[in-house]
């Protein structure tokens, strides 16, 4: 990964919600129904508690009235939250999920908005202070759930507080007055709450898509390394079954010894020249001598001593110790080369009839 990405991805650059807005605010109205699903009924039982507590002052059309609106409101969002499950895929048109979440929010926020103008008289101080508590409360509470919608967070806002606002200022009374000033100044604080959390979570989504582009990127390139490697073993396997039916018809064998590794390795037809089955055992100097007339087993020593010792070619023949197989010779050849600093010896050979038996052969 480029090191100005690590960059961007642990500043939370804003450029990263460049060319995404429109998968960003999917994300987001998501995140917004599904927040506000677990405390929707909550709400119920304190509705009930409120008509309770304040007995006195509630009429049975204003119980019914709220209970009513706030029950619509839920059944609403509820509706919507089920309609959303069934989307396959990316959410579409978000904007229009969003504001009908801002509907539903407006319907309950002005249910709690239309109890405090009903149920708090402004002359009563007591229960001004308690409205002040809950208004403080039901904006926290909304700030947590509806921040990822910053529309959804106004219209709960205003819908609550407008009533409330409505009737303190028409009460004339100055404590009242000078309380929901206060009350102005703490919503102004929260909404900057809200925008921050807004950005954050934006910026939360954006890295969300990165990191699924990124993984997307990566099995894309794994498949193609993947299907690169697999052609280019298709490819190994046509040429070595080409090199060795070329090296049956003619009846050569090869070899190849890596001084810098200490490897050595034969084809399969030198393994069949030799009297073996082609990779039945690891090849080695002491295996081919096994193999090797014991009157020439010196010099077919002292010919890989020479090579690896550093001469350009040479070649030796020699009998199979097979009975089967004593009129014939073999004849191997090798050339050697020096590779890299260190002066490494690489040597090539190849093994064949000699020329004098190749009708034998």
């Amino acid at each position: 990964m480029p090191s100005a990405l690590l960059q961007r991805l642990a500043e939370e650059d804003e450029t990263l919600l460049a060319g995404r807005e429109t998968q960003i605010d999917g994300l987001m109205v998501e995140r917004l129904y599904q927040l506000s699903w677990p405390v929707r009924y909550v709400p119920f039982p304190m509705l009930f508690g409120a008509f309770v507590l304040f007995r006195d002052y509630a009429t049975w059309w204003s119980i019914v009235g709220l209970t009513a609106l706030y029950t619509f409101g839920t059944w609403y969002l509820d509706r919507q939250r089920s309609a959303m499950q069934n989307v396959v895929g990316h959410l579409p048109d978000p904007a229009a999920w969003g504001w009908r979440f801002a509907f539903g929010s407006a319907l309950t926020g002005l249910t709690w908005g239309l109890l405090c103008f009903l149920y708090f008289p402004a002359g009563d101080a007591k229960l001004q202070a308690v409205m002040a508590v809950a208004w403080a409360g039901l904006s926290s509470s909304s700030l947590n759930s509806r921040s990822t919608h910053l529309p959804s967070y106004y219209a709960f806002l205003l819908a609550m507080s407008v009533p409330i606002y409505l009737r303190g200022f028409l009460s004339g009374e100055l404590p009242v007055i000078y309380m929901l000033l206060l009350g102005l100044v703490l919503a102004t604080a929260m909404s900057l709450v809200a925008h921050n959390s807004n950005r954050r979570e934006r910026l939360r989504c954006a890295l969300r898509l990165r990191n699924a582009e990124l993984i997307a990127e990566l099995d894309r390139a794994r498949a193609a390394a993947e299907a690169n490697h697999a052609e280019l073993e298709q490819a190994y396997h046509a040429i070595l079954s080409e090199f060795t039916a070329a090296q049956q018809i003619a009846g050569h064998g090869s070899w190849t010894w890596d001084g810098e590794a200490g490897r050595l390795s034969w084809s399969d037809e030198f393994y069949r020249l030799i009297g073996l089955v082609p990779q039945s055992r690891p090849a080695s100097l002491a295996g081919l001598l096994e193999q090797v007339a014991a009157a020439d087993r010196d010099a077919v020593r002292r010919h890989y001593q020479r090579l690896r010792d550093g001469a350009a070619r040479d070649e030796v023949s020699f009998a199979l110790a097979d009975p089967a197989r004593q009129g014939l010779r073999l004849q191997a050849i090798g050339q050697a080369e020096r590779r890299g600093a260190d002066g490494a010896v690489l040597i090539h050979g190849i093994l064949r009839a000699h020329p004098r038996d190749q009708s034998t052969a």
